[in-house]
């Protein structure tokens, strides 16, 4: 079922608004902050406290484990061994030869605690853990309280048992704390000459339920002085990351109102650095852009208004004044616009190419004569304005590429160069081999002002203008170089510029040539 168009409104409000009001840095930090402790804490108490007796007793138990093997691992020295570990591990060790159907003589004891069950338990109650221990694999594992019956044992003690063992109980229980626990380990050995032997291990358990309450207790002021530090280092931290972000959010919204004047503090951590020096550049190549792109459309603006003048005004004298019909008037009127189109034209191929919609058709075509076309176009120029264009080449070079480019390129480049050929008026046009292998360079140098270094590179910008004072282009719009730039660059070509200023500017560009004629294609 389909959502209402209500609902789904206000499903968008409700995610723009958690995305515009939700945790900011500070909020997310302090609370990744306190939940990671949190949860390392939580960890923490229950291996040290929760589980500490479990690992307390599984610890006694592998010490236990230890002394046995270290006792059947010991050949002719069982006794020096036994005492080592007695008092290693605060054990009771003792060692009997097995019989048919009890325990033989022993041979092996050390008692290291007055509350020792197994030195004060009979031996029919001692063969009883041996020979669940046979039964479990040779190895058994008993852990019992003063209270425990051992294996097979159901009779309450002193009730229908031997007089050693009601005695024993009774000594057992007089001497035990009823809270201590002892664990009792019992293997079989066989020794090499096939004698079996039952050792018996003894350890106590401490009780640690003073320890772990005052642990407890300890646990709960170092849990909560953690999470404070913990809290007061994640908000020091937040500040140190979120200040100069929020500086740089106020700073970008009013560089969004049209301020393009604020500048981005370089404060804090590595990134927030960065981020604020390559915001800094932003800032400097937007407000330079939109000085250059007013500058522009105040030139074009001037630029289109002057045709539009002449032509309006020409019109006027030719219908108001009989007699000023005259081809040289009407010569005018075609001239401008003629500039008028040329003018738009260039503003539409440089929106395309800015938009990236223009892409080259690709076709092999004469180089050579494409270039002798063109100066023709500007046979006007070299008639009545005495501009001198010459065209030194050393044979016809054919070219794959997008002909209404290339050509548009050449006539830029000499139409800039007219702008800019000084006094001299002399504008030579150049054919050369290229860099490259099977490449051809198509020079177009002017002996005008020439350019500044400090320029050069930012000739080429959409907006760039290097004569500040406008004044009119003798041909062409004025934006050329733009046009040029963006029709080389989907080609792939290399292009540049050499200028010495006072003496004069060479525009360069180089494509890649092929034999013969071909046909169009994309």
């Amino acid at each position: 079922m389909k959502k209402k168009p209500e609902l789904r409104e206000l499903g968008r409000r409700k995610k723009a608004a958690f995305r515009k009001y939700g945790l900011g840095i500070r909020g997310r930090l302090v609370m990744c902050f306190s939940c990671f402790l949190l949860f390392m804490l939580i960890i923490i108490w229950i291996f040290q406290i929760f589980l500490l007796d479990t690992f307390y007793k599984r610890a006694k138990i592998k010490e236990l484990d230890d002394a046995c093997q270290a006792i059947a691992g010991a050949s002719g020295d069982e006794q020096r061994v036994a005492y080592g570990l007695a008092m290693r591990y605060n054990l009771c060790i003792r060692v009997f030869a097995v019989g048919d159907s009890s325990l033989g003589n022993e041979t092996l004891s050390v008692e290291n605690s007055a509350a020792c069950a197994i030195h004060h338990m009979p031996r029919d109650v001692l063969y009883r853990y041996y020979v669940q221990a046979v039964d479990s694999g040779g190895k058994y594992t008993y852990e019992f309280t003063p209270g425990s019956q051992p294996p097979g044992d159901t009779a309450e003690p002193g009730e229908g048992e031997q007089e050693a063992e009601a005695k024993w109980r009774r000594r057992f229980l007089r001497s035990s704390d009823p809270s201590l626990t002892q664990i009792m380990c019992v293997s079989e050995l066989t020794a090499s000459d096939g004698t079996v032997y039952a050792l018996f291990l003894n350890t106590e358990c401490t009780p640690l339920n003073a320890t772990i309450s005052t642990m407890n207790t300890q646990y709960l002021w170092i849990a909560s002085g953690t999470l404070l530090i913990a809290v007061v280092l994640a908000l020091v931290f937040a500040s140190a990351v979120s200040g100069p972000l929020e500086r740089m959010t106020k700073a970008a919204r009013r560089m969004a109102e049209g301020d393009y004047r604020p500048e981005f503090r370089v404060e804090g951590y590595r990134e927030t650095r960065e981020l604020a020096d390559a915001l800094n550049y932003a800032v400097g190549e937007i407000d330079k852009s939109d000085r250059l792109q007013k500058e522009l459309i105040a030139n074009v603006s001037h630029d289109l208004r002057t045709p539009l003048t002449m032509i309006s005004g020409y019109a006027e004298v030719m219908k108001d004044i009989p007699g000023e019909s005259t081809p040289e008037n009407l010569q005018v009127i075609i001239d401008e616009a003629g500039h008028l189109t040329d003018l738009v034209n260039d503003m539409l191929d440089l929106s395309r190419l800015n938009a990236g919609t223009r892409e080259p058709v690709m076709e092999v075509f004469d180089l050579t004569a494409a270039v002798s076309e063109v100066i023709s176009r500007f046979s006007s120029l070299t008639s009545y304005e005495g501009y001198s264009l010459s065209f030194s080449h050393g044979g016809s070079v054919y070219v794959r590429a997008d002909r209404s480019m290339i050509v548009q390129v050449v006539y830029n480049l000499i139409g800039n160069a007219v702008n800019y050929s000084g006094d001299e008026r002399t504008v030579l046009v150049v054919q050369s081999a290229g860099a490259a292998d099977s490449s051809v360079r198509i020079t177009v140098t002017d002996h005008g002002e020439g350019i500044a270094p400090e320029d050069l590179p930012l000739i080429w910008d959409r907006y760039y203008k290097v004569d500040r004072q406008h004044k009119r282009a003798s041909h062409g719009s004025g934006i050329g170089l733009s046009i040029v730039r963006g029709n080389l660059e989907l080609h792939g070509a290399d292009f540049g510029v050499d200028s010495t200023p006072g003496q004069g500017s060479s525009f360069w560009f180089e494509l890649k040539t092929v034999p013969g004629e071909g046909n169009t294609e994309r």
